[in-house]
């Protein structure tokens, strides 16, 4: 009897009551008495990128700053929503202030011209021009060696991308994920970084995907965007 004392004595000096009260409800595991002996989760990355958008946006989005944040925030969605167990939530956030208009000509481009990117001169005179920066416009097509309309096209030199007014938020993604050193692959048929060339609406919005070494490489500082790596964890 007395070496049951004892040993009962001995339990509740090293565990504490929570020992006790799994074995009363069927659980012997030994629960751990200070949470903060847990492993923590990463923190969050947040990339703060511009957004800016042509006029005539406004004849296919009558809210253009609204649209453009809804997009950015779908855009998040694709990084950390895990919808499969070939998806990972990847703590990485992209933020943006208000979006406003173009508001001048850009180089020896005036503002109608440039609501078709379709020269290689003028993406260069955007990317230039504009570093850390979303933009969105009517058209781009012909551009880096590619023949034909494009959703949208990035520099990760300067940290900009150019969008298509139609462009959907996983082209939006994929876009960001060249910033961040990205290039296309396939080994997942889903992953978000799948090149759009031949692709159905339908198989673009499925590129939703995120990859170990794809959240690796969002959560990457930037040097051509404001970054900050200390925000609180990734809940």
């Amino acid at each position: 009897m007395f070496r049951l004392l004892f040993f009962v004595v001995v339990l509740l000096s090293l565990y504490g009551c929570s020992f006790i009260e799994n074995i009363i409800g069927g659980d012997a595991e030994i629960l751990p008495r200070d949470a903060s002996t847990q492993p923590a989760q990463p923190s969050t990355v947040q990339h703060t990128i511009g957004a800016i958008y042509h006029p005539f946006v406004e004849m296919e989005h009558s809210a253009p700053q609204s649209y453009m944040a809804q997009m950015i925030g779908r855009m998040n969605e694709v990084f950390t929503v895990a919808d499969s167990s070939s998806d990972i939530k990847c703590c990485v956030n992209i933020y943006s202030e208000t979006a406003f208009p173009l508001g001048g000509s850009i180089g020896n481009y005036t503002i109608a011209q440039l609501a078709s990117i379709d020269t290689q001169e003028k993406w260069e005179a955007i990317t230039s021009t504009s570093p850390g920066m979303i933009f969105l416009t009517m058209d781009i097509r012909n551009i880096g060696g590619q023949i034909g309309g494009l959703y949208g096209i990035s520099e990760p030199n300067t940290g900009t991308i150019i969008l298509e007014y139609k462009a959907p938020y996983t082209s939006w993604a994929h876009e960001f994920g060249h910033l961040q050193g990205l290039d296309h692959h396939s080994g997942d048929p889903l992953d978000f970084m799948r090149k759009a060339r031949g692709l159905d609406e339908s198989k673009l919005l499925n590129r939703n995907h995120v990859s170990n070494p794809d959240c690796d490489a969002l959560r990457k500082i930037n040097p051509h965007l404001s970054s900050n790596d200390s925000l609180p964890s990734c809940l």
